[in-house]
């Protein structure tokens, strides 16, 4: 009858690396000399565009009263539909 590994005890396994056609980023420790591999770019230049063209546009535009007065109300009920 085959031992079953205790659960005390992680089982063996070999190393990824030795296997590249199994290894993947994820396996590779956050390094200063990594670190840009493990961004996801598409990702992160959507997330990063959108408050870069409000703040292109807070500075290039004129405020009006109604807008103000908007953008304070969409504010807050996007933070409400955030943690309700």
């Amino acid at each position: 009858m085959a031992k079953l590994p205790s659960p005390l005890q992680p089982a063996k396994v070999e190393p990824i690396k030795n296997n590249p056609k199994k290894w993947h980023i994820r396996d590779d420790p956050i390094t200063w000399q990594n670190w840009y591999k493990h961004i996801n770019w598409l990702h992160a230049s959507i997330l990063l565009s959108t408050p870069f063209i409000a703040l292109y546009g807070f500075f290039t535009t004129e405020i009006q009263l109604k807008t103000l007065i908007w953008a304070i109300i969409y504010y807050f009920v996007t933070g409400l539909g955030i943690t309700a």
